[in-house]
């Protein structure tokens, strides 16, 4: 069985809204300052990218949060005399899915059970500050948190995602600050504290709608979404690069094994020889026209049209024929796989990558 190449991408969805109740009724009057305090300690441990909405319980009008400092005390007085209702600011919420709502209070809040098994209540964490929020339990409760605990509520980013399922080999990434990670017998593409997260992802799998992506919060807590349809217009091929004709000569001999006249500093080289260190320091490769392309990784070189062409390959994985690849790991050496359809892995042969490796017709692999 030959594996079929797909094209997917991988967006997370928008962080939720947080929301923050607190609750400024007559029965909370003594703990105002605790929760005045909390909120406070909430707000200023917030990420500069959350834009918290502030609400008081009975009051469907939200309040600017950067504005609670000053006006704590107006804000609490012209509330003390609401009843402590959610019904007025869940009304305002038309999609639960995408909100974290914390309410903060001391003294029941007489209309959670009409709310009870909503997605409203679910995305609800209750903060006592005093006596309970709730008659029966209907919510998440806890007892004088410390802000921390609060904030993590509201904000709990994804900090780590890994793609990976059956067969799955990553050929071409659209986001460079993925990694390509072996797990045991598999592998998975790993992204940790990125600062962007959408990746479009050439691969293999067995099959494919069996890849997934396991998003890790900040939390501890785990979701898992599948990709999205892709194209080849979210992974674009990469441009075609050609040898000049110092380049093409040198080219010639080292396929050949047969050493060369380097292009980059005049001397001779050996075939397999790719960074010249004459000049010093880490070496020049010995095709300037790819180092200039700043390419790293797997490169294709092929004679085509009289010319030597070449073109990036891939960081970490090169196709080299029906399920086969070569992986290069961090810290190890590229080694060829075989897919094994039975077991639905890739499997290591006895096969060691070797520095212009035939991989077609007059085509031959290098890693830089």
């Amino acid at each position: 069985m030959t594996l079929a190449e797909s094209v997917g991408k991988l967006s997370l969805p928008e962080a939720p809204k947080a929301v923050l109740i607190l609750d400024a009724s007559e029965s909370a009057e003594r703990q105002q300052e605790a929760i005045l305090q909390l909120a406070r300690g909430v707000l200023d441990l917030l990420p500069a990218q959350v834009d918290p909405v502030l609400y008081f319980l009975g009051n469907p009008s939200p309040y600017q949060p950067a504005q609670l400092s000053t006006n704590a005390g107006i804000w609490f007085l012209e509330n003390r005399k609401r009843a402590s209702l959610v019904t007025p600011i869940f009304e305002q919420i038309a999609e639960p899915e995408r909100v974290r709502i914390a309410i903060v209070g001391a003294g029941k809040v007489f209309d959670l059970e009409d709310w009870e098994n909503t997605l409203h209540l679910q995305r609800t964490l209750l903060v006592r500050l005093g006596d309970s929020l709730q008659p029966r339990p209907v919510a998440k409760e806890l007892a004088s948190p410390a802000p921390t605990e609060l904030v993590h509520w509201l904000h709990d980013p994804v900090q780590h995602v890994a793609l990976s399922g059956p067969g799955f080999m990553p050929l071409g990434w659209s986001n460079d600050s993925y990694q390509l990670v072996r797990c045991g017998a598999a592998f998975a593409l790993v992204g940790e504290n990125l600062s962007q997260w959408p990746v479009a992802i050439r691969f293999l799998a067995d099959p494919p709608q069996d890849v997934r992506a396991q998003l890790q919060h900040a939390s501890g807590t785990t979701d898992t979404l599948p990709l999205q349809p892709a194209n080849s217009n979210d992974l674009p091929e990469p441009p075609i690069g050609r040898l000049d004709a110092r380049e093409q000569e040198a080219f010639d001999c080292a396929i050949h094994q047969q050493p060369f006249r380097c292009p980059s500093c005049g001397g001779e080289c050996a075939w397999d020889l790719l960074r010249c260190r004459a000049r010093g320091g880490f070496g020049h490769l010995v095709y300037p026209s790819i180092e200039r392309a700043r390419l790293n990784g797997f490169v294709r070189m092929w004679r085509g049209d009289g010319d030597v062409c070449f073109r990036a390959a891939g960081r970490g994985v090169l196709l080299i024929g029906p399920d086969q690849v070569i992986v290069k790991t961090h810290g190890a050496r590229p080694l060829i796989y075989q897919y094994s359809p039975s077991a639905k892995q890739w499997q290591e042969t006895s096969e060691y990558f070797t520095q212009y490796l035939r991989v077609g017709p007059d085509a031959y692999a290098i890693l830089v």
